[in-house]
């Protein structure tokens, strides 16, 4: 009887699934790099739009509402 080896793919080679994704992998990292400085702008701005606005005191009609839904 013969037994059945399973072919074997040379660790030196790679796959060539595996040489795709490391071809494409250069594409993605730019589209990581901008996503990541908009997302850094986009936190900055937030943050100095919060920085800048005063606390906001009740009007009498924000006292009022505020009354209604307290009963």
């Amino acid at each position: 009887m013969k037994t059945l080896q399973s072919p074997r793919t040379p660790t030196s080679q790679m796959p060539p699934t595996q040489e795709k994704n490391n071809r494409r992998r250069s594409v993605p990292n730019t589209a990581e790099q901008q996503i990541a400085t908009a997302f850094g702008q986009l936190t900055n701005v937030l943050g100095q739009r919060q920085s800048h606005n005063p606390i906001k005191e009740d009007d009498d009609c924000d006292l009022y509402a505020k009354l209604l839904a307290k009963n």
